[in-house]
């Protein structure tokens, strides 16, 4: 259901567009949205009006109309308020057009017709109850910290269920309550008046700072909520807790209190309360979140609460991937082939690009000998190089192969670099997969370890062509058996 924010944002484009402006005629295809007067009597009283203002009040759009009465609209939880041209396609359920002087309409549709449109003072329109009697408005003057803890100190209702209550503060839905309690640190499910002063002052600039943030985001959107343009609001992407069920641990379900319904029994997003009675630090005498933090402080409870809500570690066995690999070259070297995937009857990606690097820049004399970092007694060293290449820096496997060609696998920058054995040239292949290790073939391929796919593929260096040679298993994860500290 469109909460302040939201209507907020409608209300604001609404005045920009109706402000001024005259009902010519109404037409009206379904009373039921009509909560007062009758069709005949609205459409009679409403052709002919001037709007002179546009309010919100809670989760009402007033529209000040000339004659001291207020077209009243309440979208409901799929209500949509358009302002479009007068030939424009109606949408399907389409209850209300309003034309306009300008050649304009206003339409409301509302698919699940929650929404009501009233028409008459807001007097008559509370006398007829078909107008609730609204609290003070979060974002105005009158919100105050001592207003807030005077409305929590005198019931006896959980925090969330006196916070959606319209009649105390105007405005406040389940998405903004939510987002409140947790910017506050309290727990919906507390009982109100247990709140200590500290934490009311804390949940009052929470209120006011999440609510000032959704109507800069224009609102959210989490189902049917659109603004005057048919647009969508930005806030769900700022959103802490409501809406993430089972993607945040901490997250549960809690009943409504013994003896209660109604709004408490609601999705609550929240830390999960620690149970049992430890006499520990005073905790027995301690409620609410004062208790909780000292049940967490005593060792006992501490290992209590870590037993029920923390999972065991997983713990991954799986075969060594370097044993994989030299099984497969063997395999290879020795004319046979991987019983899971043979090599010939795979077809070949995309070949890899590429690049020899031009002998256009020197590297410094410091650059650490080749010949130290492969383990190999060739006495060659990128400062002899007449290329700069950051061997040093990024490589994480080198081998030589039968020609003496050296070779780099570079996981971080993504390429494999051959540099020709007498050290004139550097040849790089572009592999995105993190290539790691390499074993050299006497055909002159290269079987190359990838660490992304977790996969064995063979690089042809004529065509640069990887071809997916052997895929590792991926490790199942047992679960580690935990015992008590």
């Amino acid at each position: 259901m469109p909460e302040l924010p939201e209507v907020e944002t409608v209300a604001r484009d609404l005045r920009l567009e109706l402000v001024g402006r005259r009902f010519v005629s109404a037409w009206v295809s379904q009373p039921g949205v009509l909560r007062f007067p009758d069709a005949a009597r609205f459409t009679a009283d409403l052709a002919g009006r001037s709007v002179g203002a546009v309010e919100r009040r809670g989760k009402y759009i007033f529209c000040r109309l000339d004659g001291g009465e207020d077209l009243v609209v309440h979208l409901g939880m799929t209500g949509h308020l358009r302002v479009v041209g007068g030939d424009a396609e109606v949408v399907k359920h389409t209850h209300l057009r309003a034309g306009l002087d300008d050649g304009r309409e206003l339409r409301f549709d509302d698919a699940r017709r929650f929404g009501r449109v009233m028409l008459g003072t807001r007097a008559l329109l509370e006398e007829r109850r078909v107008l609730p009697a609204l609290g003070v408005e979060p974002l105005s003057d009158d919100f105050t910290p001592e207003r807030l803890d005077g409305l929590m100190r005198r019931t006896s209702r959980t925090v969330k269920a006196a916070l959606l209550d319209q009649s105390g503060i105007a405005g406040l839905g389940n998405i903004y309550v939510d987002e409140a309690c947790h910017l506050a640190g309290i727990r919906p499910t507390r009982r109100a008046r247990r709140l200590t002063r500290k934490e009311r002052a804390a949940l009052h600039a929470a209120i006011r700072s999440v609510l000032t943030k959704a109507v800069a985001n224009r609102g959210t959107t989490v189902d049917d909520y659109r603004d005057l343009w048919d647009a969508r609001g930005s806030h769900q992407e700022e959103l802490q807790v409501y809406g993430r069920e089972g993607a945040l641990p901490a997250l549960r379900r809690d009943p409504a209190p013994e003896g209660r319904g109604g709004s408490d029994d609601r999705v609550l997003h929240e830390l999960p309360a620690v149970s049992g009675r430890v006499r520990a630090n005073g905790a027995h005498r301690l409620r609410g979140d004062r208790r909780r933090t000292a049940l967490l402080s005593a060792p006992r409870a501490r290992r209590r609460c870590n037993r029920r809500l923390r999972k065991p570690p997983l713990r991954r066995r799986a075969p060594s991937a370097l044993i994989v690999l030299i099984t497969a070259c063997w395999l290879v070297a020795c004319g046979g082939s991987s019983p899971a995937t043979p090599r010939t009857p795979t077809p070949s990606r995309s070949p890899a690009v590429i690049v020899t690097a031009s002998p256009t820049a020197t590297p410094s004399a410091s650059t650490t000998p080749l010949a130290t970092l492969a383990g190999c007694p060739a006495p060659v060293a990128l400062s002899q190089l007449p290329v700069l290449h950051q061997f040093t820096t990024d490589a994480d496997d080198v081998a030589f192969d039968s020609a003496g060609n050296i070779w780099v696998s570079s996981p971080t920058a993504g390429r494999i670099d051959e540099l020709a054995a007498d050290g004139t040239s550097i040849t790089s292949f572009v592999d995105r997969n993190e290539p790691e290790g390499l074993v050299p073939l006497p055909d002159g391929d290269v079987v190359v370890a990838e660490q992304g796919p977790n996969r064995l593929d063979v690089l042809t260096p004529s065509t640069g062509a990887l071809t997916p040679l052997l895929a590792i298993p991926t490790p199942r994860a047992t679960r580690a058996s935990t015992t008590s500290p």
